[in-house]
C-alpha cells in the first residue's frame, strides 16, 4: 500500500516534495533533543549513530576516524538490536546522526554528513 502511495506521488511530481518533507521532519525531530538532558554517554560526549549499509555514513567513517582521534567518539551501530533500542529511546530517526553532549545535556545534533571542522566546532564552541 505504502508502495502504491509512492508510486502515485511520485507520478504526480511530488517524489522530491516527499523526500524534502520527510528529510525536514527528521531535522525537527532531531532539534527536539537539544537541552534534552542525557547522562548514559557521560557528561562531555560525542555520540555517532550509523548504519553499515548507510553511503552517507560509508562517507562519514574516515570524518569520525580523524574526530575520536581528537576527542572521545561513542559510536553506536543502529543496525543492532542494542543500538536502535538507543536510537529510539533518544528519538534518532535517520543516519548518519551525530549527538553533541556538553555537561550532559543535548547541545547540538547533527543530521546528515558533516565535516570533521564542523563537528569540532561544535564540541568546541
Amino acid at each position: 500500500m505504502t508502495d502504491l502511495i509512492v508510486a502515485l506521488i511520485a507520478g504526480a511530481g511530488g517524489a522530491f516534495l516527499l523526500m524534502k518533507s520527510l528529510h525536514l521532519f527528521v531535522r525537527w525531530k532531531a532539534s527536539k533533543l537539544v537541552g534534552r538532558e542525557v547522562t548514559e554517554f557521560g557528561r562531555n560526549a560525542v555520540v555517532y549513530f550509523y548504519s553499515p549499509g548507510c553511503k552517507a555514513c560509508i562517507k562519514m567513517e574516515p570524518v569520525m576516524k580523524s574526530v575520536g582521534r581528537k576527542t572521545h567518539v561513542r559510536k553506536i551501530d543502529i543496525s543492532n538490536s542494542e543500538g536502535l533500542r538507543t536510537a529510539r529511546k533518544l528519538g534518532i530517526w535517520s543516519t548518519p546522526t551525530t549527538v553533541i553532549i556538553r555537561d550532559g545535556r543535548v547541545k547540538s545534533v547533527l543530521v546528515g554528513y558533516r565535516s570533521e571542522e564542523k563537528i569540532l566546532r561544535e564540541v568546541s564552541g
